[in-house]
């Protein structure tokens, strides 16, 4: 027979009815601890990737805690995007403007990010990784310069000969190297990155090398609270090879405080004034500031220079933490 007030579990176990309600209530904090706890790890998890990210920015955003996000035409997959104007730069480097399919949309990429392009060229399908030269700050397009390329590589060709309105394949964002801005970067995969964070940043390209080189350097000087020091190295065969010049050089006037600029080819011309000598030349080498931790340099271009320019740099003192190759 059961004591009034008490219950009985099992053959037993007695409990009075307070203190069946203070095991009550522990088991529910307890359980409401592992769902919170559980509900934050997969938060967690969430963050630490690019799309996880902006889903909560979206979110946030839609309930106006955050102001209103810009549309970017790569959140949404892969895109096939038409050619809307092409502009030559010089006798083989064509700047191509691609239309987004809204004009309200930016591209969505991070500085020093670059996209898959690809197209069915002769039967087979064809991809290559370009880096845009126009940024977020552009609605409803995007521009990409390319070099056309003789012998074996197809795709450039293709984009070449292209006519307005014809269609590319664009697939991203690409890349294990992120500029955050005010001399930050991220560096590795997306489950393996690594922040560093430099005051003096050297960009080495070689030809369309510039591009996601260009990227970083725009970012960097149009934030008035990034006080890196910046020094682009452009090197080109001849002066002909040279292309982008006057935007360059009007980044270099605007920003003479902290931004410099040196233009180097390998065979120069009768009126050429400025630096001669490959980049992994000691004409070149002299040029950049002196290896430190603080001080990163970055390189891209045809894969024999940057290789060349690695093993230059190693043999100068810079440490191969301190070189990042796009």
């Amino acid at each position: 027979m059961q004591d009034q007030g008490k219950f009985s579990i099992g053959m037993s176990v007695q409990f009075n009815s307070d203190e069946l309600f203070y095991y009550l209530k522990l088991a529910a904090v307890g359980t409401i601890g592992a769902m919170t706890l559980h509900t934050a790890y997969k938060f967690y998890l969430n963050l630490r990737h690019e799309k996880g990210r902006s889903r909560w920015k979206e979110f946030l955003a839609a309930i106006g805690f955050i102001p209103p996000l810009i549309p970017t035409a790569l959140s949404s997959g892969p895109l096939s995007l038409s050619l809307d104007s092409k502009h030559p730069l010089n006798h083989n480097v064509t700047r191509f403007r691609f239309l987004l399919p809204e004009s309200d949309q930016v591209i969505g990429l991070r500085p020093g990010q670059h996209v898959a392009i690809a197209a069915t060229v002769g039967g087979k399908r064809v991809v290559r990784m370009y880096s845009p030269v126009s940024g977020n700050e552009a609605r409803g397009y995007v521009d990409v310069v390319i070099k056309r390329y003789e012998g074996d590589h197809a795709l450039s060709k293709h984009i070449h000969s292209m006519r307005e309105g014809e269609k590319l394949e664009w697939d991203g964002p690409r890349g294990h190297i992120v500029y955050k801005g005010r001399g930050a970067f991220l560096i590795g995969r997306s489950k393996k990155r690594d922040k560093r964070s430099f005051s003096h940043m050297t960009a080495i390209a070689g030809g369309t090398g510039i591009t996601p080189l260009l990227q970083i350097l725009k970012s960097s000087l149009e934030d008035y609270s990034d006080c890196s020091n910046l020094h682009l190295i452009f090197a080109n065969s001849t002066e002909k090879d040279v292309f982008l010049k006057e935007e360059l050089d009007m980044l270099a006037e605007t920003h003479s405080n902290r931004f410099r600029l040196t233009y180097t080819v390998s065979q120069p011309g009768d009126g050429w004034r400025a630096c001669v000598g490959r980049p992994d030349s000691a004409e070149v080498l002299k040029l950049i500031a002196p290896p430190s931790d603080n001080h990163v340099v970055m390189l891209c271009g045809p894969n024999p220079m940057v290789k060349a320019v690695v093993t230059a740099l190693k043999g100068i003192g810079h440490q191969e933490r301190n070189v990042l190759v796009f």
